[in-house]
């Protein structure tokens, strides 16, 4: 289907919004009224709003609404995925700086204006809202569990208008279709921030353990989430678009986000540029296309820092030990570039064996046998050596946690 485009004045576009959307009406169209409401002028910025297919009521949206920025609507008739879909919008982009927003994401109303001014501060930054991560409750659906309905009972008490449609929603006897808890009114007043719930996200515990510069994080990628990104279009056109042999869910955005580092990308989390994700039901089956894209990650860059990363998704250990882990490891290659060859051979073995491992959805039991090699005496010897330089503990412990699984 061609683009339907609102016209405007011909003012120069500065800022392109890019929204994937799949299945997510009417959680979309709030995420779109909360954009009206942006103090960056609203002349300067376009949302590209990619309809992947949807099933559901979102190809009614450019016909019902009249939006008050540029709005340019991509309908995909056949479902193509989130890296596709993407690169859509980044080719008809016109701006100077992209923002990714999932379609599910309420914008602060100075969202677009604090991106835009992090951006006039320094080159090749990348700054994330995500890392903040904030929830809000805006629909009920009828899939929401014991505990979330729970939530919304003790979150509405906070607002009469919302204690009022919560008592609708428990009248009717069958309740088989999204409940609306907030209005584009709500939207307009804030008053959707009565409704937000705290929730752990791992990013929280990124920020909080090295700020939001991210300074002594070792995989400072990681705060590439499409959920609430932006960057200069420059460094995109650098680094390429998304790699489209992801299919499914999960890693397009962080591998993604290592070209970008690579490609001289800052890194930089930000709570200035607040989103709030809509909480909707959760589908629990995506795990296996996550740990296939998480092993395409690993054959398209076969580096140390990357295999290192499957330590902490097959829960062999935590985020904060796998940080220093790859800490150890970097260190131990610049201070002894020429030394304990078959240690560093036989740990990325292991690593590799660990991402084939979850990509097959095998427990990591067995992983010394899985890789083919046998630790050899030079291999123990190198052990003990790097034992007794004292800085590298929490390398050799996984080292050893792994040869004994």
């Amino acid at each position: 289907m061609p683009k339907k485009v609102k016209k405007k004045k011909n003012n120069q576009i500065k800022v392109s919004l890019i929204m994937p959307s799949y299945n997510k009406f009417p959680l979309n169209l709030m995420s779109l009224y909360s954009l009206e409401n942006q103090t960056f002028n609203l002349d300067e910025m376009e949302v590209i709003f990619i309809d992947d297919a949807s099933t559901d009521d979102t190809s009614t949206i450019p016909e019902n609404n009249n939006f008050s920025f540029h709005f340019k609507y991509i309908r995909k008739e056949e479902n193509q995925g989130r890296a596709k879909v993407r690169n859509a919008g980044i080719l008809a982009a016109q701006g100077e700086l992209i923002i990714f927003l999932d379609a599910e994401m309420l914008a602060d109303p100075r969202l677009v204006e604090n991106h835009w001014l992090h951006h006039q501060q320094k080159d090749n930054l990348i700054i994330t809202g995500a890392m903040h991560y904030k929830a809000v409750y805006s629909f009920i659906f009828p899939e929401f569990n014991r505990k979330q309905i729970r939530d919304i009972q003790t979150l509405t008490t906070r607002m009469k208008r919302f204690s009022r449609r919560l008592n609708i929603y428990e009248s009717r006897r069958k309740n088989d279709a999204p409940f609306e808890l907030i209005t584009k009114e709500d939207i307009q007043q804030q008053s959707y921030n009565n409704l937000v719930i705290e929730k752990r996200f791992f990013a929280v515990e990124v920020v909080e353990n090295f700020g939001n510069d991210l300074e002594g994080f070792q995989f400072p990628w990681m705060a590439f989430l499409t959920g609430n990104v932006s960057l200069r279009k420059d460094l995109l056109d650098k680094a390429g678009l998304f790699n489209e042999k992801f299919v499914g869910y999960g890693y397009e955005d962080w591998e993604l986000g290592y070209r970008l580092y690579k490609a001289g990308g800052i890194y930089c989390a930000s709570d200035k540029v607040t989103s709030y994700h809509q909480e909707h039901p959760i589908s629990y089956n995506k795990w296996h296309e996550a740990t296939k894209n998480f092993y395409l990650f690993t054959q398209l860059h076969p580096e140390i820092e990357v295999l290192i990363m499957g330590l902490e998704i097959a829960r062999i250990t935590d985020l904060l030990t796998m940080n220093a882990i790859l800490k150890e490891y970097k260190s131990l290659e610049q201070v002894y570039p020429n030394q304990f060859s078959t240690f560093k051979a036989d740990f990325y073995s292991l690593l590799q064996t660990v991402a084939l491992f979850l990509k097959i959805d095998l427990k990591h039991k067995g992983i010394l046998n899985a890789t083919g090699i046998e630790i050899s005496e030079k291999t123990h010897k190198e052990i003990s050596e790097i034992k007794q330089l004292g800085d590298y503990n929490h390398l050799v412990t996984i080292f050893e946690k792994l040869i004994s699984s």
